[in-house]
């Protein structure tokens, strides 16, 4: 994607190809979208005698155009490579996460450690759609909260993360069109 860039007072714009007729401070255009790799982190008890498991994530980056987040995405499920969070002592990644500036989701996928690939999500349609979608949130949270209530972690944990992929389909509405475009290529 060839992009605009016009300078005024000094400061370089780039024309924003999401939204016609704006432009963004190049520095801010090129870090519009951060990619997340959430998973499962193996940390020491501060007995230094155990460990426990605990969510969390790392920043494998930041770009400015849609097109580079599967690359960026890929590369690090694909390799094996990504940010070790601090303590940690090892890091087990489920899903993908891309945010907008404005902390609003752009994309989600779920990843697959057998293949190293990662299955995308594909966002709701319509209004409808997400209040369909996040019924299913609540009752999963319901049922997760209920299986931890009966000390049941791992199947309150495994219900959690089906809620986290399903909130995968919530795109923000700004983002819907765009990234049905980049999945369907």
């Amino acid at each position: 994607m060839d992009l605009i860039i016009q300078h005024f007072e000094g400061q370089a714009f780039v024309s924003n190809p999401y939204a016609p007729g704006t432009s963004l401070r190049q520095d801010l255009f090129e870090r519009q979208f951060t990619i997340l790799l959430h998973g499962s982190m193996e940390r020491l008890e501060d007995s230094g005698r155990g460990t426990f498991h605990i969510d969390g994530y790392v920043k494998l980056g930041q770009c400015g155009l849609l097109d580079d987040i599967l690359p960026i995405a890929l590369d690090a499920v694909r390799q094996d490579r990504y940010p070790t969070p601090a303590a940690a002592l090892t890091f087990c990644p489920k899903r993908i996460s891309v945010s907008d500036r404005h902390g609003h989701l752009v994309l989600a996928g779920k990843v697959d450690r057998e293949n190293h690939s990662i299955d995308w999500i594909d966002p709701c349609r319509t209004a409808e759609e997400e209040k369909v979608v996040l019924a299913q949130i609540q009752l999963l949270r319901s049922r997760s909260a209920f299986q931890h209530g009966w000390d049941n972690f791992s199947t309150s944990r495994l219900l959690e993360t089906d809620a986290d992929l399903l909130k995968g389909r919530l795109v923000h509405k700004a983002w819907r069109a765009h990234v049905r475009a980049l999945l369907s290529t």
